[in-house]
């Protein structure tokens, strides 16, 4: 693992890793300052990126995250009184990212990702101690290596499409054309954005796992 970081680092010369927004930034440290921030400050300060406040109310009504019987929310306010302080400190990150790299990469990879995150949403209700938004967050950066490879390397949609259908000969794969597979890059981007150990781990762990390299991001 180290020498293929060192590697990835040569490699990510004078490449920009995506950044996250000013306005989760500022998100994450008005929840750092306070347990009970003022919700209609989160609203306002969610509401100054357009893309970022479609991402939260489009999540608010998925089924995973929305009580069972209530009505469809259609604004910010309702968005994040609906998810909460708790729910949103986890998710916004993971929001950020996907909106950053949307036009960026090609739609399966993205597409991937969010399948993932709402699958590990799902399995979290079966698993204790995991909550659903942090397996939700965990699935969107799972592929957050891919993506930058996608961002980097012109002929990667093949050989991640080949990645899918057989883990670990497409891992093998990266490492042979590019000298590293994409759970390091993940690794980079995981610490670039100050996502936490754990994330970290499942980021670098998730291309070692047999089973459809997926599931291990929700452990």
């Amino acid at each position: 693992l180290k020498e293929q970081l060192m590697v990835a680092h040569k490699q990510l010369e004078g490449f920009d890793i995506p950044t996250l927004p000013a306005e989760i930034i500022e998100l994450q440290n008005l929840f750092q300052k306070t347990e009970f921030p003022d919700m209609a400050e989160v609203a306002n300060i969610i509401g100054r990126n357009t893309v970022l406040s479609g991402e939260v109310v489009k999540l608010a009504n998925q089924s995973q995250f929305k009580m069972k019987g209530a009505d469809d929310i259609t604004t910010i306010k309702g968005a994040v009184e609906s998810l909460g302080v708790k729910r949103l400190n986890s998710l916004v990150a993971g929001l950020a990212f996907k909106t950053q790299v949307d036009d960026e990469v090609f739609d399966s990879l993205l597409d991937h990702s969010v399948d993932i995150a709402n699958v590990n949403a799902e399995l979290a209700k079966w698993v204790e101690g995991i909550e659903a938004e942090e397996a939700y967050m965990a699935g969107l950066f799972h592929n957050a290596g891919a993506i930058i490879m996608a961002m980097k390397f012109a002929d990667y949609e093949q050989v991640f499409i080949n990645t899918l259908s057989n883990c670990y000969s497409g891992i093998v794969t990266e490492a042979k054309r590019y000298k590293v597979h994409h759970g390091v890059f993940g690794l980079l981007v995981a610490k670039k954005m100050v996502l936490g150990q754990s994330l970290c781990a499942s980021d670098v762990d998730a291309p070692s796992a047999q089973f459809g390299c997926d599931l291990r991001s929700s452990n």
